[in-house]
């Protein structure tokens, strides 16, 4: 009841009772309404609660009317309600797991205090009681729960099941079963006035999807307060924490907050807010912030970074040898340089990506090699050229993927001043050979060099290309070309500036592999599926394989599963052409069909590559047959002629018509006539 007195005079953040309710509700069944709460804060938590649900249910005054008078512990409490103990406490443990999640609007199912529901959502704001999780791999759960008190256990499945409960005999044991919609998320949502000292622009979700931001926006009301910092601090002791750094500026901040799949689970969000560069005070904590793993991508929003707008969302994901572009402008006009850090969550040395900003933009190419797959920590960086970079903010995991076969290419944008026509592919092929052109940002740069240093040593092959009205181009017969001498790995480096002069660094990237002529095998698509095709039918897909070698592809064999099949098996595909092969699904069940394609060619680096395969069959709706072939009513001579014209014509052939078929058995033959026969002169 001190508790709901500090409510009384606005001290409900302040005097801790968020606090109180945390520590409570991770963990009801450790905490006794009966106990000692004198050092205990989540015995407070529960006192506090259950005196809170006594006024929901029997008015605001119930605190005057337990002190006003002799009666004491479960007495008092039932003299007030006019009810059992038992059914008080029952809608109490309910409206700890029902309030504000939309289940049950009943009142005796909520509390309407503004602390426990957002008022313009009518959504929960405090924490969901935690819970055991009972289903088909989990078969039972334990615990020990005291003495009035609680514990809450999910349990899902499907189907008709049965499950035991065994507890002591000297325990007055209750249950209380609450059915929720299938894949039910809790509605939570804080308050503006949440945290000490912040306003919030709108009540605040705690419950998120990976790959989708929402924002977390507002004011100070502490002129002093230049930072925040948003902390997600797991439930589970494995897990790693999740912060979110924000500046405020002119009494305002914004930030979007954003999680990755991997890190679906519950936290506990803490927000800190001081000066920067000073140690932040908590201004508020809420135990029970839910993140569910959504689709699996993740792209950072256009404003997720402190000081810059991006032109578009960052992928959370990347392809290793597909290049991406970091593009956008400065917010903050102190930004000259930023600064891209990788750093490998398993060890190893940091990718760094720095680029410069002119006339409040900026733009930089880059892109993973094979050997670089794995998951990292992105630190952006921003700030003055020569001086040191403040912190701009932070995402992790970033998640590179690779199959370790992957061809890399260059994204336009990866040397400073210099857009490329074209993506680079880093793979040469000895003989050909290969324009590179582009155009320059800095109307100072009058001439281009391209340099081919070998990795292995030996002298660097060299090109200079004049820039003319902005633009550069090798031609002919003076294009990049190698030869079969000069097979191996090399560093490329760009350098521009005036013609004549020395030409600065642009930048480089290792390595460009020069390799003898070959075929190589580049398929359209990694997988195909169908959809709704009825059994007993079949249907046909194309599949493109394109030959982007010097050399001849010979496909020597297509390997596949029923109901899965090609119309070929062996393909030939001219260099720089592309060939198709029909793949069939012809499902002779209904449901789910999966399976693989495998192609086998001569391609020296990739001679198998494989195509998955998924189709769905529906059962076929039997169609009853009729004699009355011509549809007019009655089985007749016209009937007869079309029956005699299709007699003897069995499945497969192209005079085959299953209408004709009465017997369904393949073939037009004499067993069909005889039900023709039976059916003649009358009404079909």
């Amino acid at each position: 009841m001190s508790h709901v007195a500090e409510d009384l005079v606005g001290g409900h953040i302040a005097g801790g009772n968020t606090d109180l309710v945390s520590e409570f509700m991770n963990a009801p069944e450790r905490y006794a309404l009966t106990g000692d709460a004198s050092l205990n804060l989540g015995i407070r938590g529960a006192a506090y609660l259950f005196v809170r649900s006594l006024m929901e249910s029997f008015g605001q005054d119930v605190p005057g009317k337990l002190v006003k008078t002799n009666k004491v512990n479960i007495d008092n409490v039932e003299n007030i309600a006019g009810q059992p103990f038992d059914t008080v406490y029952r809608t109490f443990m309910s409206r700890l797991f029902l309030s504000g999640n939309n289940i049950n609007t009943d009142a005796a199912s909520n509390y309407s205090f503004q602390y426990f529901t957002e008022p313009q959502s009518k959504k929960r704001s405090f924490p969901m009681p935690k819970e055991q999780k009972l289903n088909a791999t989990n078969t039972s759960v334990s615990g020990a729960v005291r003495p009035a008190a609680s514990t809450f256990v999910r349990i899902t499945g499907t189907g008709s099941q049965n499950i035991q409960i065994q507890t002591d005999a000297s325990g007055n044991f209750r249950a209380t079963y609450i059915p929720l919609p299938k894949n039910f998320v809790p509605a939570l949502s804080l308050p503006t006035d949440f945290f000490q000292k912040l306003t919030l622009d709108a009540p605040f979700s705690a419950v998120y999807t990976a790959g989708e931001s929402i924002t977390f926006s507002g004011s100070v009301g502490d002129a002093s307060i230049s930072r925040i910092l948003l902390t997600y601090e797991p439930r589970d002791p494995s897990g790693t924490e999740i912060q979110f750094s924000i500046d405020v500026s002119a009494g305002r901040f914004s930030q979007s907050v954003i999680f990755a799949p991997s890190q679906a689970g519950e936290y506990t969000l803490a927000v800190y807010a001081g000066q920067q560069g000073a140690l932040l005070p908590q201004v508020g904590r809420f135990s029970g912030a839910i993140v569910s793993a959504g689709s699996g991508t993740v792209n950072l929003p256009t404003d997720f970074f402190s000081g810059i707008t991006l032109s578009t969302p960052l992928p959370g994901q990347y392809q290793a040898g597909q290049g991406a572009s970091f593009i956008g402008q400065v917010t903050d006009s102190a930004i000259e340089v930023l600064l891209l850090v990788f750093t490998p969550k398993t060890g190893g040395d940091d990718i760094r990506i720095q680029t410069n900003v002119s006339n409040d933009t900026f733009r930089k190419g880059f892109v993973f090699t094979p050997e670089q797959a794995g998951s990292y920590d992105l630190n952006l960086f921003g700030g003055a050229s020569g001086g040191s970079l403040p912190h701009r903010g932070m995402f992790s995991p970033i998640v590179v993927t690779s199959t370790g076969t992957e061809s890399i290419n260059l994204p336009v944008d990866l040397f400073d001043s210099v857009i490329l026509n074209t993506p680079f592919n880093t793979t040469f092929v000895a003989g050909q050979t290969r324009r590179i052109s582009g155009t320059v940002s800095n109307a100072n740069i009058s001439q281009i060099a391209i340099s081919f240093s070998p990795t292995a040593g030996g002298s660097a092959i060299d090109q200079f290309l004049d820039v003319t009205n902005g633009q550069f181009s090798t031609t002919a017969p003076n294009d990049i070309a190698f030869t079969n001498a000069q097979v191996g790995q090399y560093e490329m480096t760009i350098y521009g500036g005036t013609k004549g002069q020395s030409l600065p660094f642009l930048g480089r990237f290792s390595p460009i592999t020069v390799v003898t002529a070959r075929p190589v095998m580049a398929l359209a698509t990694p997988s195909l599926s169908w959809a709704d095709v009825s059994t007993g039918n079949t249907q046909t897909q194309t599949l493109s394989i394109t030959n982007t070698g010097s050399e001849t592809l010979s496909i020597t064999g297509f390997i596949t599963q029923a109901p899965f099949s090609v119309s070929q098996t062996t393909l030939s595909v001219a260099a720089g052409a592309t060939g198709t092969a029909n793949v069939i699904f012809a499902p002779t069940s209904d449901g789910k069909h999966t399976g693989t394609l495998q192609i086998l060619s001569n391609d020296p680096d990739r001679g198998t590559q494989i195509v998955s395969l998924t189709g769905t069959a529906t059962a076929t709706t039997p169609v009853a047959k009729t004699p009355d072939f011509d549809g007019n009513g009655t089985v007749g001579f016209s009937d007869f002629l079309s029956f005699a014209g299709a007699f003897g014509s069995r499945s497969g052939t192209s005079s085959f018509n299953s209408k004709f078929d009465l017997d369904s058995n393949g073939s037009v033959g004499f067993s069909d006539f005889l039900i023709f026969a039976a059916a003649f002169g009358k009404p079909a």
